[in-house]
């Protein structure tokens, strides 16, 4: 649910950014590193399992990006 979460606020943090501040993506890694981030930001407001679980999938998320 965090990691869906964090797609939808990615792409509407994207979103805003071009309607609201006339800024355009430069490419897609840019909303792929902004998922990554607030995944791991988020990470910390779980319990210790799930934190390691979504720190993980923010690793691979910044792999891919890469």
């Amino acid at each position: 649910m965090v990691g869906l979460a964090a797609v939808f606020w990615a792409l509407w943090k994207g979103r805003n950014n071009v309607c609201s501040e006339k800024k355009r993506t430069k490419s897609p890694t840019e909303i792929i590193s902004s998922l990554r981030l607030f995944i791991s930001y988020w990470a910390g407001l779980h319990n210790p399992e799930s934190c390691n679980e979504l720190e993980q999938g923010a690793e691979v998320l910044k792999t891919l990006a890469l």
